[in-house]
């Protein structure tokens, strides 16, 4: 089984639904919206650990985690969804 520990999030605000939404690189259709920014990561991540669950289930191989930092640069990193929303305003207006 993979470790969810292994993959990259991200919280970005959504303004449409003024909610923080969680989001997994490496599994670009799955997402969570909660008002509260932890609660966000906390379901993301639970949504990863299910999948993962369900490709080891299947004896299948899971999506390799997307890179960050210097080997990053040579990875593209996959776009949002249509619905998901962009992460050009990662913080809620004050």
């Amino acid at each position: 089984m993979s470790d969810i520990e292994q993959y990259h999030y991200r919280l970005v605000w959504s303004q449409s639904d003024a909610e923080w939404v969680g989001l997994c690189d490496a599994f670009p259709g799955l997402s969570w919206l909660e008002k509260d920014r932890q609660a966000a990561l906390d379901g993301i991540r639970g949504m990863v650990r299910r999948a993962l669950d369900i490709f080891d289930e299947d004896g299948m191989e899971p999506p390799e985690p997307t890179p960050t930092g210097a080997d990053a640069a040579s990875h593209p990193v996959p776009s949002p969804q249509p619905g998901h929303p962009s992460p050009i305003n990662p913080s809620p207006p004050l």
